[in-house]
């Protein structure tokens, strides 16, 4: 009886282990499709709530190549070149030059996913069905409470490994 039960945990643990995987493989896949186009632009939408109320809206368009992007909004500009961040606000005319940390950089960079799962981050992947289209459906869960990204869900399409959706959880809120 004690044998079964600990073959059962061993496949139980086996599967979950998989899982992981298979999630960390189409993460890796996806990386190499964007690597592959030799960068990506891309239009976007970012909606901050407040528990389930709607702050506000930002509409803009993001480019990425390795680890450097611009991104140019309705409320900013921003651009990485790998060690500084220049971000320009339109409202105030106001310039601040940084160098962001690694954790400040996946609040920024939404493509900052393809890295996540082997710092501090555990996978969950299921199939879904988004907007017509069969994706993958992966859920990246930061393993230490004090991190700022909690949470980052991604709907990635099944054939061309692009994705379709990318939401983050900071401060208990998407």
């Amino acid at each position: 009886m004690k044998s079964k039960i600990f073959l059962l945990f061993v496949f139980l643990f086996a599967v979950v282990g998989m899982q992981a995987q298979t999630a960390q493989k189409v993460m890796e896949q996806t990386a190499a499709q964007l690597q592959r186009n030799g960068g990506i632009k891309a239009n976007f939408e970012a909606t901050q709530f407040n528990g389930n109320v709607e702050q506000g809206t930002t509409i803009g368009t993001i480019y990425i190549k390795g680890d450097r992007f611009k991104m140019e909004s309705n409320q900013a500009l921003i651009w990485f070149d790998g060690k500084t961040q220049w971000s320009f606000y339109a409202n105030s005319g106001e310039v601040n030059l940084t160098e962001p940390t690694p954790e400040e950089l996946r609040l920024l960079n939404p493509y900052s996913f393809l890295h996540l799962s082997k710092q501090g981050y555990r996978t969950e992947m299921q199939s879904v069905s988004y907007q017509g289209k069969s994706c993958h459906d992966i859920r990246l869960i930061a393993t230490r409470a004090n991190s700022q990204l909690q949470e980052m869900r991604l709907v990635i399409d099944k054939n061309s490994y692009l994705p379709y959706s990318i939401r983050m959880k900071q401060d208990g809120n998407w």
